[in-house]
This record gives structure tokens, C-alpha cells and sequence, in this order.
């Protein structure tokens, strides 16, 4: 839900006078973010967590998915989404309690419906739960990959969104206007409930819904119908799926870092077989840009 307020929420967004030059105008924006992202992802690439090599031996989570899974999942996706964004749109303008009230009822609706298919299709599994992962198959080590994980996320996908503004500067494009909405009305407000209900949905609701759909329904249905032999491929395809969401509300420089934070999230699952550690990171991320917009605002930061 609030993947897209990273920059925003790192001091990336700022509107440039255009008397300044490329240079000023590079150096204004978080640049150390990048060095940050490139030791994280050097970190990475040392460990070998993306060779074929390091998911050769996990968990399959092969519970018999199709294609009549693949069309009634997006069937209710699409449904869902409809339906939700009938519930919230007529109060986008309403009181910001009684919008993020309808907010979490939207996403219910959306991911809700595809998630509960997902835990239906897999009770009909012998332990299917467990194996497609809404049920932890070890809670300490998941724990443990979720914290490591979360740690790299809020250090990867920043970098990558400034690389991407960088990137953009560099043609000629203006820097991103990254500062979400929601986050802004609710640090101009003096809410404590509203603060609550943006937390449920970014913290508790949007994580459990959108792992469950985006790595525990697509991305299994990716390495059932590629095979396991190409995990990679779907990590990736289902990542992309993930970032395609949000088109139409972010920049286009939050695209590639949304993919980049897709690929680890569906490395974490693949690896583990488990939600969990992708739900821990997810959450994390989410709050770690609640809190840096609510303390510091939008930005920018020195």
C-alpha cells in the first residue's frame, strides 16, 4: 500500500528551480543512498543468494494449481478490485478517519478475496497450508530471514529509486513528486485514530494480503506451470505483476525499485516456502516510511 512513499519518506522529492544546474540538482537529492544500496547489494551478490544454486534445495509448495486457479484467482482479483474501488472512492474526500476506514474495507474486498481462495484451494491439500506457506514451516529461522531481509530492503530499494530520479534528471526530466497524499494529510492532522488505521492497513493488513496474493496464489502458479527448474523466472514475472499494480500512482522512478523490492520478497518465499519472513518485511518497510514522513515530513533532508 505505501511502497510508493519511499522517496517521499527518504527526502527524495523536491521541486527544482531550473536556473539550477544538473549537477546542484543531482547533489541535492540523497545520493549517499546510493552507497548505502550498493554495499546491501554487494552483500548480496557475495552470499550468492541469486544463483539457480541457492534454490536448489527448498521446499516445493506444489499443491496442484491450474489454470481454472489461474482464472478464478484473477477473476476475483479484478472483481475485488472493482468492488473496492467503489467502496472508497466516494469518500476520498470524507473526514480522514472515516476514508482510511473505507481504505481497509477496499483492500479487504481486493486482495481478501483472492487471499481466501488461495487458503481454500490449499485446505483441500493434504497439509496444503504449510506447504503454500500461510502456515510457518519454522518460526524462528523465519523470523530471523524476515529481520535480515527488512534490513536490506530499507537499504536496496531507496537506492534504486534515487538511482532511477538520477537517471531521469540526466534526460532532462524533472525530479519525481513522490509525497503521497494520504501520508501528508495525515501528518498535517492531529488524529491519533487516523494514525491507527493507517498503520493497521499499512502494517498489518496491506503485508498479510498482498504476500498472500502476489508471492502465496501468483508466483506459485508461475513455478507449477514454468516447473521448478525456473523459480527465477517467476520470482521475476510475479514481481513484475507486483510493481504493475501501482501504475498510475507512482512515478515512474518508483517502478524498477517496486520490482526490485518484488524480487526479494519472492526470493524470500521461494526460499523458505514460508510467508511469514515476506510478510515481516513488507511490514517493516511500510512502517519505516510511515514514521520518517510523520517525524521528518516529505522532505527534502541534508
Amino acid at each position: 500500500m505505501l511502497l510508493q512513499c519511499s522517496v517521499c519518506a527518504l527526502g527524495a522529492t523536491q521541486h527544482y528551480n531550473a536556473r539550477v544546474s544538473l549537477s546542484e540538482q543531482i547533489l541535492q537529492l540523497p545520493w549517499w543512498m546510493l552507497i548505502v544500496a550498493a554495499v546491501a547489494a554487494g552483500w548480496v551478490v557475495k552470499r550468492g543468494w541469486w544463483r539457480r544454486s541457492a534454490l536448489g534445495d527448498v521446499p516445493s509448495r506444489a499443491i496442484g494449481l491450474g489454470v481454472d486457479d489461474l482464472l478464478l484467482g484473477g477473476f476475483l482479483m479484478l472483481g475485488g478490485m472493482m468492488l473496492g474501488g467503489t467502496l472508497v472512492g466516494p469518500y476520498r474526500d470524507a473526514p480522514l478517519t472515516l476514508y482510511l476506514l473505507t481504505m481497509i474495507g477496499g483492500q479487504l474486498l481486493s486482495l481478501g478475496l483472492p487471499a481466501a481462495y488461495l487458503a481454500l484451494r490449499a485446505i483441500r491439500q493434504d497439509d496444503g497450508l504449510r506447504r503454500i506457506g500461510l502456515v510457518p514451516r519454522h518460526v524462528p529461522g523465519d523470523l530471523r530471514v524476515g529481520v535480515i531481509g527488512a534490513l536490506l530492503a530499507v537499504m536496496i530499494v531507496p537506492g534504486v529509486i534515487v538511482l532511477f530520479a538520477i537517471l531521469g534528471l540526466m534526460l532532462g526530466l524533472p525530479a519525481p513528486e513522490l509525497a503521497h497524499d494520504l501520508l501528508l494529510k495525515l501528518r498535517d492532522s492531529d488524529s491519533m485514530s487516523a494514525v491507527v488505521l493507517l498503520c493497521i492497513s499499512a502494517v498489518l493488513v496491506a503485508p498479510v494480503l498482498e504476500e498472500t496474493v502476489y508471492r502465496g496464489l501468483w508466483q506459485s502458479l508461475l513455478v507449477e506451470s514454468l516447473g521448478e527448474q525456473r523459480r527465477r523466472s517467476a520470482i521475476a514475472i510475479a514481481a513484475a505483476i507486483f510493481a504493475s499494480v501501482h501504475l498510475g500512482s507512482v512515478s515512474w522512478q518508483a517502478m524498477p525499485a517496486l520490482w526490485v523490492l518484488g524480487l526479494m520478497l519472492g526470493w524470500i518465499y521461494e526460499r523458505t516456502g514460508s510467508l511469514l519472513p515476506g510478510v515481516i518485511v513488507h511490514a517493516v518497510f511500510n512502517a519505516a516510511n510511515i514514521t520518517v514522513v510523520l517525524l521528518l515530513g516529505p522532505g527534502p533532508y541534508p
